[in-house]
């Protein structure tokens, strides 16, 4: 017996091999802007010969919302100071391990004059050191910095330059930075330019070891002070692609399945047990899928021969879009099951 479609099922396979040296975009850049675009290639050009711009770690701590009139208290108390002391001093005794060497934020910060890290934060009005908060007054330093932050000596930042308070503050209108109801802490990185490979491996392991950090210890002990934190990372935008994609896998699965079984009991005839698979359209409803797969991974495989990567699209759009042609098999298979059998 021969099985002249062989052939056909073989070819459409092979472009799949071309996949497993195909990398996704997780560059949120490259998802938005073509690679040979002019604000990609102009981008390129500005990070290649003067230097990409910083990455950006952030934490918001903000009061919630009063039950009774929905406006937010403000932040600027003595308990919220010593709470953001406290905060500090986690992100500052945060230390990894990359390549055999302790990596931990004063390795990778902006640090434009000296050692000290150009952190955004109001904790700069005192140096970033808890034992100036007493000596200084307390938090109404704060609130004398706040009018005065470019004129007064005791108000320069560690790293020796003005802070403006709308850069470490929020919830407030106009300048009423006193009624201000987050704080705002950034903390600029070092970032380097980098074609291939992981020229930012040392702050990519700070910044997930960060995110562990908010999560399991910072953020509990923020809640405790009735308080709420956001947080995000340079490459949070990457992982949470990552992760989005890696969700979908079993939808997509689970998508296929119910489909496969679908197809084998609306297209099922009379059950008969001596010709259970040919009756149930089990193994019809399975090449039905197993097409269906092939389609995507052949077409992915195709374009990533010619160096084209995948985006989003090719995991969360197409499989969906190419599995909806499925319904196409009742319309081929009931002319050939309602034809009158040869005697």
């Amino acid at each position: 017996m021969s099985f002249p479609y062989t052939p056909h099922f073989n070819n459409c396979n092979f472009p799949t091999y071309d996949m497993l040296d195909d990398d996704d975009v997780f560059d949120s850049d490259l998802l938005w802007v073509g690679s040979r675009s002019k604000a990609a290639e102009d981008k390129q050009f500005f990070d290649s010969h003067l230097s990409p711009f910083y990455r950006i770690e952030q934490l918001i701590l903000a009061t919630i919302s009063d039950t009774k009139n929905g406006k937010q208290p403000r932040i600027l108390s003595d308990e919220n100071m010593q709470l953001l002391f406290e905060v500090q001093k986690k992100i500052d005794g945060l230390k990894v391990n990359y390549s055999g060497s302790v990596v931990s934020l004063s390795d990778i910060c902006l640090n434009p004059l000296g050692n000290a890290c150009a952190t955004q934060s109001v904790l700069q009005f005192y140096k970033m050191d808890p034992k100036k908060y007493k000596e200084l007054g307390g938090v109404n330093h704060v609130e004398y910095c706040l009018e005065h932050y470019s004129s007064a000596n005791s108000c320069l930042s560690a790293f020796k330059a003005p802070l403006d308070p709308s850069t470490a503050l929020g919830g407030f209108t106009g300048k009423n930075y006193s009624e201000a109801s987050s704080f705002i802490i950034t903390y600029p990185v070092n970032n380097k330019f980098h074609r291939k490979g992981s020229a930012n491996g040392k702050a990519m392991s700070w910044e997930k070891a960060f995110i562990r950090l908010v999560k399991d210890e910072i953020k509990p002990m923020v809640n405790s002070h009735n308080l709420s934190i956001s947080f995000s990372s340079e490459s949070s935008i990457q992982e949470e692609l990552k992760r989005d994609s890696s969700a979908d896998v079993i939808t997509i699965l689970v998508s296929y399945i119910l489909m496969s079984v679908y197809i084998s009991f609306a297209l099922a005839d009379i059950p008969n047990f001596s010709s259970f698979f040919i009756s149930s359209k089990a193994l019809l409803g399975f090449s039905g899928i197993v097409v269906v797969i092939l389609s995507v991974l052949g077409s992915a495989g195709f374009y990533s021969a010619f160096g084209i990567k995948s985006t989003l699209i090719i995991m969360e759009v197409i499989p969906f879009l190419v599995l909806a042609k499925t319904d196409d098999t009742g319309p081929f298979t009931r002319p050939i099951t309602r034809r009158p059998k040869d005697s």
